[in-house]
C-alpha cells in the first residue's frame, strides 16, 4: 500500500463508473419498450 491516494482514487473512479452504468441501465429500461414497438 504505497500509493493510498491512487487506490483512493481507482475506488472513485469505479464508483462513478458504476452509477453511470446504473444510470445508462435506468434509462435503458425506460427506453426499451419503445425499441420494441419501432
Amino acid at each position: 500500500m504505497c500509493y493510498p491516494e491512487v487506490l483512493l482514487y481507482m475506488k472513485a473512479l469505479k464508483c462513478s463508473i458504476n452509477k453511470w452504468k446504473e444510470k445508462s441501465y435506468i434509462v435503458f429500461i425506460q427506453e426499451e419498450p419503445l425499441l420494441k414497438k419501432a
